[in-house]
């Protein structure tokens, strides 16, 4: 009996009880090796869908840089209801995500606008700079040195600015200009409310290389929620830099996702007291 009549044997044993074993693994064994799709993606569609975001994101390469550019939406809608528009790194197919924009929150004590920036999973920090409906803001996140980044913020229609560089260990694996519905930390969805439209600009740094959207094979993404259709993003402009995102008249509640795995992270710039305050009309 030879050891390559062993191996052979061994092999062949271990098959058969890998076959009768699989149905018996817990899923959530096989979670952690999937690419991060979802049933809220639809693979192989242009345009993507998603459950809370509306925009254009690139994958494929490492992106050390972003920028956007955007007017601050004048909004309406119910109480509690919100929106954000961000730029960001990582998030698509990782669960890493660097981000910084603005949102809107309306509660029972009206209507606020800030900015904010999140680096998941931590939480959303709101930052010093006021913004208001038409405003024009540049967000800009940077990768100075490997794990260190840099985050800066103007408000080009005050002259306002406000920077920040913290420590973040992201994959770089996809960048993001993004119109968002926000959701709580408990996997609520706030209602989306009527933002209209939301003009966005930017570019990207891929592989040290800097690029317009469209360079970077940047990929349109429509927000649904069940047949309908809450958000949409136009083609590309011709110079491949900028787009607009329409919101729809579809009427938008609160709800329950089900799972945190979803096409994106449901990690947002929103916590469970944010939500309790609107609702409190704190």
């Amino acid at each position: 009996m030879n050891a390559s009549w062993l191996i052979k044997r061994l092999l062949i044993l271990l098959g058969i009880a890998a076959i009768f074993l699989i149905p018996f693994i817990p899923k959530d064994s096989f979670a952690s090796l999937s690419s991060g799709l979802s049933p809220s993606l639809s693979p192989g569609a242009s345009p993507d869908t998603s459950l809370n975001w509306a925009g254009y994101n690139a994958v494929g390469g490492a992106y050390t840089s972003i920028t956007g550019t955007w007017t601050v939406p004048s909004v309406t809608g119910t109480v509690p209801s919100a929106d954000a528009t961000w730029v960001g790194i990582g998030g698509v197919t990782k669960r890493d995500l660097i981000q910084g924009g603005t949102q809107a929150i309306i509660d029972r004590t009206g209507i606020s606008y800030q900015a904010w920036y999140e680096a998941l999973p931590g939480d959303s920090i709101t930052i010093p700079l006021d913004v208001n409906p038409g405003d024009s803001v540049t967000v800009t996140i940077s990768q100075a040195t490997y794990g260190t980044w840099n985050l800066s913020f103007m408000n080009n229609t005050t002259g306002k600015s406000y920077s920040q560089s913290l420590q973040y260990y992201s994959s770089l694996s996809s960048a993001e200009w993004i119109e968002e519905m926000l959701s709580t930390n408990r996997d609520q969805f706030i209602p989306l409310d009527k933002f209209g439209q939301v003009n966005i600009s930017g570019s990207v740094v891929k592989n040290g290389q800097s690029m317009t959207m469209a360079q970077a094979g940047a990929t349109p993404v429509t927000m649904t929620s069940g047949s309908l259709v809450l958000a949409t993003p136009s083609a590309l402009t011709s110079g491949g830099s900028a787009f607009t995102v329409t919101r729809s008249s579809a009427q938008s509640v609160l709800s329950f996702p089900g799972s945190r795995r979803s096409r994106r992270s449901f990690f947002s710039p929103f916590s469970w007291n944010d939500y309790v305050r609107m609702m409190r009309g704190f």
